[in-house]
């Protein structure tokens, strides 16, 4: 993977659809070859369930070579256990700070 590197931000539950059809239009535009990170924190996390409309298109995605990763600090403030996110997400610290590093590491930013 190479050339453009993108980092989706969700915070809220109702942006899952659009995210991920922006996520897909980024694949499918540059044949796969994006680097794409999706960090979830506050409400956003709730989009990372088991349970979630959406896991199927979110595993679909990280198949294709997406990442997704939660806010821990989130998780614990809204009441959700580890055991209750879809295993193929990693579970970070702090999603802020995820965010600010990736910026600099120059992932482009995108809040739906």
């Amino acid at each position: 993977m190479g050339g453009l590197k993108a980092l989706f931000h969700i915070d809220e539950i109702e942006k899952w659809d659009l995210l991920l059809a922006n996520v897909k239009n980024l694949l499918e535009s540059t044949d796969d070859q994006a680097i794409i990170e999706v960090v979830a924190n506050s409400k956003g996390v709730l989009g990372l369930k088991k349970d979630f409309k959406l896991d199927y298109i979110i595993e679909k995605q990280y198949n294709r070579g997406v990442r997704f990763v939660v806010c821990n600090n989130s998780l614990k403030n809204i009441g959700i256990s580890k055991d209750e996110i879809l295993p193929i997400v990693e579970i970070i610290e702090a999603g802020v700070k995820e965010i600010i590093e990736k910026q600099q590491e120059g992932y482009g930013y995108i809040k739906p």
